[in-house]
């Protein structure tokens, strides 16, 4: 879908505009995988804490074999 952006852009726009927008792309792609790949650790981290009793809850766990 982004490639469209380069066949349908007007004659006097440069291709230089178009591969820093690209750059500028794949620099936000990559800042939301880093905050998705945040969030997930967060919610594990949440869902962890909510299995556990609450004065517990700063203690690492016990290790059950």
């Amino acid at each position: 879908s982004r490639e469209l952006l380069v066949s349908d852009a007007s004659p006097h726009m440069s291709k230089d505009y178009f591969t820093q927008l690209k750059g500028h792309i794949a620099t936000i792609d990559k800042k939301i995988e880093d905050v998705t790949k945040k969030l997930e650790k967060l919610r594990t981290n949440i869902k962890r804490r909510k299995g556990m009793s609450k004065p517990q809850r700063n203690l690492p766990r016990k290790r059950r074999f």
